[in-house]
């Protein structure tokens, strides 16, 4: 097959092994049709699952094998070595790959940015092919199916109409934009730290010390990605045009009248000429705040912007990311459920309240179900973010995350086979830290067995606490820390997943385990100098 072309000069081979992933998929569309509309659904949900596997058979049909020729030419670049061992074993593995990269958890690979850069563009363009192939399939089921059926979901054909156009009109260009930011972060000084990147606002500009003219030279994400962005920007203003219009001819609820102007700002935020980190700071806490607002207010649709630097390294650069949400019914009862846990958790910070500098508040809880999301998201799926303000958590890349790798582990860990329900439970949890290692609570009853999984920790850019005495306490969805090891933490937050076992013959008594924190948050050799990676258990921090 000629490789395609631009400006007279042939696409890089991961822009190519898209282009045919894609080729592939359409293809099967056209001979096989469209993917039969799902029955007996149970909940909105379902109707986003029942697409995405819609999508993998297709995959395993019709590219899997596309990805194993190129998973077999990848592992001939890459050095046997202990370094390359776990990488190696998941390339070699076809089933392994595809059951990570179905769910978008494939970041123990990102260690190909050092020994095969190519190789690891190609896997987030794949990602993004299936991803794009599910929105579409949404698209032609939600135009084929009944309002009715949506109805008794809580939803209306007009409401997933809307957040399906905001990801295939929004989506690809995320995902090009953050693929040419991997780009810009591997090549040669893209991951070193920047003249003023240490300012909170800096992250979201490109700043450089240009020796000519003995000046800070600054762009910003609208200049550096010009041509993903200005088509996304316009797709935005676009998008709020559509929303104010089904708002007001009565085909949007009411509540969705904020989201129009939140769509516009976040074309004026995303596209901010704005050089002042300060300035620039405050425009990007001003969107996040509006995030939490619209939703408040009763908007079902989220929009999840970018907010965590991670690929760029110690040039500490935003990555492009943005997720979307949707608050449903089950997701809404969930949050209810949350509010003694809240309660709990503001006794136990009371105790500490002398200690502190400044008093720590509990932050709103927002679930939500999330159907797509885009840029940093490809390769790891984030179960939760967290700010000063909120904490937004997402239901389904818990129970796929809990699917895959926690139960395996739980049942080689303690020989369980009767396996129930995965979710997020108002069950009071928490943990303390002393030294290297975390000591995890959980309660417990007769029938019901919580156990906890710990991921890695992240620190916050929030100034230093005066604290003490020296330990950090967990809380599930509010967490204070302490110093510890001389390191000093604030406003972090831990996130962790529950798998619930049942019939257990464990006694009704509270149960605790430790860990040992260099394990379970453990550090691995970036492929550039960067910060750690976005691994299973980290959270989005503001």
């Amino acid at each position: 097959m000629t490789r395609p072309v631009l400006k007279g000069r042939p696409l890089p081979e991961y822009t190519h092994l898209g282009h045919e992933a894609h080729h592939k998929l359409r293809q099967s569309m056209e001979t096989d049709g469209w993917p039969r509309v799902p029955r007996g659904l149970e909940q909105v949900e379902d109707f986003f699952e029942q697409s995405r596997d819609a999508v993998s058979e297709r995959w395993t049909t019709h590219v899997q094998d596309l990805v194993n020729q190129s998973c077999g030419q990848w592992l001939k670049k890459i050095p046997e070595n202990e370094e390359t061992q776990d990488i190696r074993e998941l390339l070699g593995n076809p089933q392994a790959l595809e059951d990570a990269m179905r769910i978008r958890q494939f970041d123990a690979l990102e260690g190909l940015r050092k020994f095969a850069p190519e190789a690891w563009w190609s896997l987030l363009m794949l990602s993004s092919e299936r991803q794009r192939a599910a929105v579409t399939v949404a698209q032609h089921w939600n135009e084929t199916m009944d309002e009715a059926t949506f109805k008794k979901f809580g939803v209306t054909k007009a409401e997933i109409s809307v957040l399906l156009d905001i990801a295939s009109r929004v989506g690809t260009y995320i995902d090009q934009a953050y693929l040419k930011q991997i780009e810009l972060a591997d090549a040669p000084g893209g991951s070193t730290a920047t003249p003023i990147g240490d300012q909170p606002g800096a992250r979201h500009f490109y700043d450089a010390y240009n020796p000519k003219t003995g000046r800070v030279e600054i762009r910003t994400y609208r200049d550096v990605f010009h041509s993903a962005w200005e088509p996304m920007l316009n797709h935005f203003n676009d998008l709020a045009n559509r929303v104010e219009t089904l708002v007001q001819t009565k085909r949007l609820p009411k509540s969705y009248e904020p989201l129009a102007g939140y769509l516009r700002q976040m074309a004026e935020t995303y596209g901010s000429a704005q050089t002042n980190p300060e300035a620039l700071f405050d425009q990007w806490q001003q969107l996040l705040r509006r995030c939490q607002e619209i939703a408040e207010a009763g908007c079902p649709i989220m929009l999840m912007p970018q907010n965590c630097s991670a690929v760029t390294g110690d040039a500490n650069k935003v990555d492009i990311e943005l997720r979307l949400g949707l608050r449903t019914k089950q997701t809404n009862a969930l949050e209810k459920q949350f509010e003694p846990l809240q309660a709990r958790a503001l006794q136990i910070t009371g105790r500490y309240r002398a200690a502190l500098d400044k008093q720590i508040e509990t932050p709103k809880v927002l679930v939500n179900y999330q159907p797509f999301a885009f840029g940093a998201s490809l390769y790891l799926n984030p179960l939760a973010e967290n700010s000063d303000h909120m904490v937004i958590t997402h239901t389904n890349a818990i129970e796929d995350l809990a699917a895959e790798d926690d139960i395996p582990l739980l049942k080689k860990m303690f020989g369980f086979n009767h396996l129930g329900t995965i979710g997020i439970l108002p069950e009071f949890i928490f943990s303390i830290a002393f030294g290297s290692y975390a000591y995890i609570f959980a309660p417990l009853s007769k029938r019901l067995f919580i156990i906890v999984i710990v991921g890695e920790s992240l620190t916050s850019s929030v100034p230093d606490l005066k604290a003490s005495p020296r330990i950090a306490i967990f809380l599930f969805f509010m967490s204070v820390f302490f110093s510890s090891n001389s390191i000093i933490f604030n406003g972090c937050f831990l996130f962790m997943s529950m798998t619930v076992f049942i019939n257990s013959t464990l006694h009704p008594t509270d149960f605790a385990f430790s860990i040992s924190a260099e394990t379970s948050f453990g550090k691995q050799e970036p492929p550039k100098p960067m910060p750690d990676s976005r691994k299973k258990g980290d959270i989005l921090l503001s």
